[in-house]
């Protein structure tokens, strides 16, 4: 299990910054690492406060020669399904790969916090659980040579998407300025 935390600062109010990574998450892209798309697959107001989005990212990454033949651009690609909390501002979620959801799978919380005048802490709390082995067409004798590589491609582009919101959320603000 791999767990991740992070705590950023994004140079912009707390309510901005909460509906920006809620409502305009497409429009984030251009600052997210190995992001090549997100599409919104369904919103729904579940109460007063309550947003539940399913999106899909689509990853883009260059795959290793050692797991091109295993790996498509699909399996780099993930449903997040989140239930957003204007009251408390935070959004729980979970993500499932398109292929197969024993994979991987991710659940965490991130917090938005008001820190100072114009500020927002994000704080970012999320565990992931890889099961490469379990990728389709993957031949046993194979499995555990393949599995190393697997698992650091799927690390290497879901950390930094998991850890770099409030880097894009920042570039995206500062893109709003000029």
């Amino acid at each position: 299990m791999l767990k991740l935390k992070t705590s950023d600062i994004v140079q912009a109010p707390v309510d901005r910054v909460f509906a920006a990574a809620r409502d305009e998450l497409p429009q984030l892209v251009p600052y997210l690492p190995n992001i090549g798309k997100i599409e919104v697959r369904e919103r729904t107001e579940t109460g007063s406060s309550k947003v539940r989005i399913v999106n899909r990212w689509h990853a883009k990454a260059e795959i290793p020669a050692a797991a091109a033949k295993f790996v498509s651009q699909d399996l780099l690609s993930w449903e997040d399904t989140a239930e957003w909390d204007s009251s408390a501002m935070t959004v729980t979620y979970e993500l499932k790969s398109f292929v197969s959801a024993e994979i991987f799978r991710a659940r965490g919380t991130n917090r938005f916090k008001a820190e100072g005048e114009g500020k927002t802490r994000l704080e970012v709390d999320v565990e992931v659980d890889l099961k490469p082995e379990k990728v389709p067409g993957v031949p046993r004798l194979l499995a555990s040579m393949v599995k190393p590589v697997v698992e650091e491609l799927i690390k290497k582009i879901l950390t930094p998407n998991l850890t770099s919101l409030a880097t894009g959320l920042n570039g995206y603000f500062q893109s709003q300025k000029g």
